[in-house]
């Protein structure tokens, strides 16, 4: 799917998001650093994964992952 939103995108300049089979942290950030695409849709991988934000943050990198959640949720993770 990413190369048929990266191709309607080079040839309307029109934004394109992609959002199927993305299921590692480096596959989304990669989409996007390339600029293949100007969103990722992560929708069935958090209904799977519900604290994949965070788990995707820690895997990149982020010094601090739990900031990417809602504000309840940090607390809650903090203390696991």
């Amino acid at each position: 799917m990413a190369a048929i939103a990266q191709r309607i995108k080079a040839e309307t300049a029109l934004p394109t998001a992609v959002g199927r089979f993305i299921e590692e942290p480096q596959q989304a950030e990669e989409i996007i650093a390339n600029e293949q695409e100007d969103l990722v849709m992560l929708a069935r991988k958090e209904l799977d994964e519900p604290h994949f934000p965070y788990h995707a943050a820690k895997a990149l990198g982020v010094a601090e992952p739990q900031n990417v959640l809602p504000l309840p949720y940090p607390y809650w993770l903090k203390r696991k």
